[in-house]
């Protein structure tokens, strides 16, 4: 057991003296400090790209809010402008006016379809 006692003794770090203590511990302070100061300055530069995109997402915000206000004065003025308009489409093929084909489509009035108005126009009976 001395014999084992004595071997531990022997592989066992000496004890650090008083002044190789304090030295440990100004470096462990000094480390700390640097580490928090990183810390800070990492902390720093995410706030700055926070806020960049903050500011950046602010403006973006307010111009598509101009957008909208445009778009709505336009379709809006669009709107009122179309109020009263009446549309009549026809549709003609090649040759339909010489051939005296009736293929235009026109207004539908009084709820007759426009295959109803051609048989009216052709003298037959309507459906």
């Amino acid at each position: 057991m001395e014999d084992e006692l004595a071997r531990v003794r022997a592989s066992a770090e000496p004890i650090p003296a008083r002044d190789d203590i304090a030295r440990l511990r100004e470096e462990f302070e000094a480390d700390a400090a640097r580490e928090r100061t990183a810390l800070v300055q990492d902390l720093e530069v995410l706030l700055e790209v926070m806020e960049a995109g903050w500011r950046r997402t602010h403006a973006e915000l307010e111009r598509l809010g101009a957008e909208v206000s445009q778009l709505r004065e336009v379709v809006s003025d669009a709107s009122d402008a179309l109020a009263g308009a009446k549309f009549e489409v026809r549709l003609r093929g090649e040759g339909d006016e010489r051939n005296g084909h009736a293929t235009r489509w026109e207004r539908w009035s009084a709820g007759e379809r426009p295959s109803q108005r051609h048989a009216r126009q052709q003298g037959r009976p309507t459906p």
